[in-house]
């Protein structure tokens, strides 16, 4: 049911897994934007529907992390 956001969700794993540490002020900003994002799409899981409407409240925020990580590779160290 949940298989291709499953699968965006292990990409998502490996690249912030993968994040090298900064303490410039922009890229912690998009790590806590990145962490509430995860944790919205955590919450979101337990109610939604693959199959229907809600199905959005998992894909969307999945796609928005990914943006939000793209942003947090090009951060450099202060």
């Amino acid at each position: 049911r949940w298989t291709s956001e499953y699968n965006e969700l292990q990409r998502v794993k490996e690249d912030v897994r993968y994040l090298s540490p900064c303490d410039n002020p922009e890229a912690v900003a998009l790590d806590l934007e990145i962490s509430a994002v995860l944790r919205g799409i955590s919450a979101n899981l337990a109610t939604a529907n693959p199959s229907g409407a809600n199905g959005r409240e998992v894909h969307e925020p999945l796609t928005r992390c990914q943006s939000l990580i793209r942003l947090r590779k090009q951060q450099r160290q202060t």
